[in-house]
């Protein structure tokens, strides 16, 4: 006869084993992550790791991150389909984001420096110009040993806390998997263009409202969107991040040249003097503010190139911009 008590103690163990595997289910799938499986699958796995409406617009990433996976943050309420479209200029312009998601660019492991960007392209909170202003950028830092992660942020649709939301989310995601790929915790750094610029260093000035481990170690900013001052602002970035009914106070919290602090990362801005649609005077308080609280900053101003250029060849002494971040990674010995 089968003895009860081991029958008890077999249940009992099988049931431990059950629930520590689904314990590790869940926290894998917090944040799920694409990643090809094995070089006789690459292509079919790569092809995988990007939205359909963005295959072939833009580079393939090594790793996709899809944040939210697990979770239900806060919907913007924005129910179109993802669209992708190009331009006249070819700008590629991803429009309907409701689904965030950070598409990682690797070095090659020869290279790697172990310091990492997340990328914010912009477009004023109504478009994300994800090419010009994220792949192509990524795929120069990975060409200078620097893993590049363009964030695919949920454009907010008047709901203020989205895109802030997913910017910690991402940081989140980045240092927990560090190791994964092959970047040291110290040197993730956020990069920003116009609207992203302002998303960049709201993460850079609010970044304490997810943690301390949601804090950058550096921001490069182009051309960003900073301040709520009606003399200097670009009215339509707040008002597709803001409310319908936007009070006073919501447009001084987000308005970042008023939260810079001791404790603000070190910061390079650039921009051109030219800049006809975001007044160059938000990069110059910003800038003010940081050396106002010692903290650590350059500023390099154009007299010409105008507003968006991010990558394209403009044939303007301002075409060496991507050079001059990483050389200013180098001089703070975030890279070597």
């Amino acid at each position: 006869m089968i003895n009860q008590r081991f029958i008890s103690k077999t249940k009992a163990v099988l049931c431990l084993f059950y629930l520590c595997a689904m314990a590790g289910y869940t926290m894998a799938a917090q944040n799920e992550v694409t990643v090809p499986e094995t070089d006789s699958k690459k292509q079919k796995e790569m092809t995988a790791l990007l939205p359909s409406v963005l295959r072939g617009k833009i580079a393939t990433p090594d790793v996709t991150f899809h944040l939210w996976t697990n979770q239900k943050p806060e919907s913007n309420g924005i129910t179109e389909p993802l669209t992708c479209s190009a331009s006249k200029d070819g700008v590629v312009r991803l429009q309907n984001i409701a689904d965030a998601a950070i598409y990682v660019y690797s070095p090659e492991k020869t290279v790697n420096t172990q310091c990492c960007v997340l990328i914010c392209p912009g477009g004023g909170y109504a478009i994300e110009a994800i090419d010009h202003e994220g792949a192509k950028y990524a795929q120069f830092l990975t060409a200078h040993g620097i893993t590049a992660a363009v964030l695919q942020y949920r454009l907010p649709n008047h709901h203020k806390n989205v895109p802030l939301a997913d910017a910690l989310e991402a940081m989140r995601t980045l240092r927990g998997h560090a190791a994964q790929l092959g970047i040291d915790t110290h040197k993730i750094g956020v990069c920003g263009f116009s609207a992203g610029g302002h998303l960049a260093s709201t993460l850079g000035t609010h970044y304490r409202e997810g943690g301390e481990g949601c804090r950058p170690d550096f921001m490069l900013l182009m051309y960003p969107v900073i301040a709520s001052d009606p003399a200097i602002t670009h009215a339509g970035t707040f008002r597709n991040l803001l409310p319908l009914d936007a009070t006073k106070s919501d447009r001084i919290a987000f308005s970042n040249d008023r939260h810079v602090d001791a404790q603000t990362p070190p910061t390079f801005l650039l921009l051109g003097n030219d800049d006809t649609t975001v007044n160059p005077q938000n990069s110059i308080r910003f800038y003010e503010a940081l050396v106002k609280n010692h903290v650590h900053a350059g500023i390099h101003i154009f007299s010409k190139g105008g507003h968006g250029f991010g990558m394209k060849k403009t044939g303007l002494n301002l075409d060496r911009w991507p050079e001059m971040t990483v050389e200013w990674l180098r001089e703070n010995e975030f890279i070597k």
